[in-house]
């Protein structure tokens, strides 16, 4: 799970800037394959208003199980495992 903003570069701007790029979330669910090796299953992407704990807690909520393992975030790890 990470956050990240999307949009381009703006030639008027120094430095880092979103007031003109989109926040979003994305969560990616890892799997095992035909053999046996880590790779990725599904992956879910939402625009949030804020990486507040509680916007990621409501997307989590949404699109993880709770008998997943959660890493990071310690806000959000008691949401699974």
């Amino acid at each position: 799970m990470d956050e990240f903003l999307v949009g381009g570069f703006d030639e008027n701007q120094l430095g880092r800037s979103n007031a003109s790029k989109q926040l979003g979330v994305l969560v990616v669910k890892k799997v095992e394959d035909k053999k046996s090796k880590q790779t990725i299953g599904r992956a879910y992407v939402k625009v949030i208003q804020s990486a507040s704990a509680d916007n990621l807690k409501t997307f989590f909520e949404e699109k993880i199980s709770s008998d997943c393992s959660v890493k990071g975030y310690l806000p959000l790890k008691k949401i699974g495992k």
